[in-house]
């Protein structure tokens, strides 16, 4: 009998870990989303021209759709932007930047 005990409280150990585990996940989710709303309204955007060389940057652009921001980090090389994950050259014309904030390192 005490063996059916043990064996259920170690199933019942492993549920609430689970569960635990998976709520500090959703947690550390809502911090990251958290962080990166408050980025948006924290870090105001400047005009292209006073763009850092080798920093991670988020840029604007504006196209026929209206004003966007990039979905990831670019950088400017000389008078070239590249992909800060690739350092390829992307063909942008930004209009404006702020300092690039990944949410993982938030």
């Amino acid at each position: 009998m005490e063996g059916r005990f043990s064996e259920r409280l170690d199933s019942d150990s492993k549920q609430k870990a689970a569960s635990t585990a998976a709520v500090a996940s959703l947690l550390i989710q809502i911090k990251v989303s958290a962080a990166k709303a408050w980025h948006r309204f924290v870090m105001p955007w400047k005009e292209i021209k006073s763009a850092p060389p080798d920093c991670d940057l988020e840029l604007a652009v504006i196209d026929r759709e209206g004003t966007h921001a990039l979905i990831f980090a670019c950088r400017r090389q000389g008078g070239v932007w590249i992909s800060a994950k690739t350092h390829r050259p992307i063909d942008v014309s930004p209009t404006h930047w702020r300092e690039w904030t990944d949410g993982a390192s938030l």
